[in-house]
């Protein structure tokens, strides 16, 4: 898994930091805080556990059409 904390800015605006995994983006400061963007990034680097996918089926059936 590749983590990223990536800054971004355009001209003289404020920047935006987000966390990419693999490439794809997951998460960004809705505060374009730095710090915030730095704590979420350390967390996913110290237990990567929390961007494990999990899918559970609540119900199926299967139905069959005369």
């Amino acid at each position: 898994m590749k983590i990223e904390l990536v800054k971004e800015q355009e001209f003289n605006d404020t920047p935006w930091y987000s966390i990419h995994i693999n490439g794809i983006y997951v998460s960004g400061s809705m505060t374009r805080s730095l710090q915030d963007a730095e704590g979420f990034y350390d967390r996913l680097s110290d237990n990567p556990e929390y961007m494990k996918k999990t899918i559970k089926i609540l119900k199926c059936q299967e139905v069959v059409v005369p």
